[in-house]
């Protein structure tokens, strides 16, 4: 209960931070909706040439696109902001006050700071996941939806995870910029389902860099592409990356040296 008042009190600020802006604020909200109508329309151009990519059907692909849409907002809305504080913190010595705080230092570190906007992602893919799933070929019940959200969060999880430890790596190297940008650029991979890749691209975002697991494998396990075992295993790594990245992240923060001693 304490560390959700924190969160409310951190997320109440970023909101009135980002609402001074308002004219700032509805732009961005704006821009980010066009960028998500490019995408639908370009992935449409490509389904006026053929019926199925990779044997994704066109509402099919809509599920992906939906989730990437979902998990995008994480990533640039909670994750790459508290991120960028992060590195500055450690680079400037800053880091110090977080330490001093009586509160888990991952926590505060990674949760903190908010991109309000950026949220209009998760709003345009939810709208677009209810918008595809009258469009398939078979009927989602209530219970293939609860664990649709299930896996969806398996996903953020994930997500939060690779970012957790991606970041820890700063407490070595302080400057990590072409780190974050070469994870955003694998990340981009999962805007499509995984099956138009070719075979060892496949297996690469699959079970060395599980960005598969974010959008492909929630949307193929509720569509009776894959069997609700890959739900299990979606589970199991969302728990097993989640303990892994908070052990780096105690490692790192052990052995951290600070900028302004």
């Amino acid at each position: 209960m304490y560390y959700l008042k924190l969160l409310k009190a951190f997320y109440r600020n970023a909101i009135l931070v980002e609402l001074e802006y308002r004219v700032n604020f509805l732009i961005n909200v704006f821009m980010t909706a066009f960028w998500f109508a490019w995408t639908l329309v370009s992935v449409r151009i490509f389904y006026r040439f053929t019926d199925t990519i990779g044997g994704w059907t066109y509402p099919e692909a809509l599920l992906v696109i939906g989730l990437f849409s979902c998990a995008n907002a994480v990533i640039w809305g909670l994750v790459r902001p508290n991120v960028e504080k992060l590195v500055e913190g450690i680079r400037s010595g800053t880091f110090d006050f977080v330490l001093m705080k009586p509160v888990n230092s991952q926590f505060i570190a990674s949760l903190r700071h908010l991109v309000i906007w950026q949220f209009s992602n998760l709003a345009l893919g939810i709208a677009v996941l209810f918008i595809a799933s009258p469009q398939l070929n078979r009927s989602i019940s209530a219970g293939s939806w609860l664990l649709f959200a299930l896996l969806l969060v398996c996903g953020l999880v994930i997500v939060y995870s690779i970012g957790l430890a991606v970041v820890s790596i700063a407490f070595w190297a302080v400057r990590i910029d072409n780190m974050i940008e070469l994870f955003n650029s694998v990340f981009e991979t999962a805007r499509y389902p995984v099956d138009a890749f070719p075979g060892w691209a496949r297996g690469l975002l699959t079970f060395v860099v599980p960005v598969a697991f974010i959008t492909t494998v929630p949307a193929a396990v509720v569509i009776g592409k894959l069997t609700i075992w890959w739900g299990g295993a979606a589970v199991v790594l969302a728990v097993g990356s989640l303990v892994f990245s908070s052990a780096i992240w105690s490692y790192a923060v052990k052995h951290y040296a600070s900028a302004s001693s």
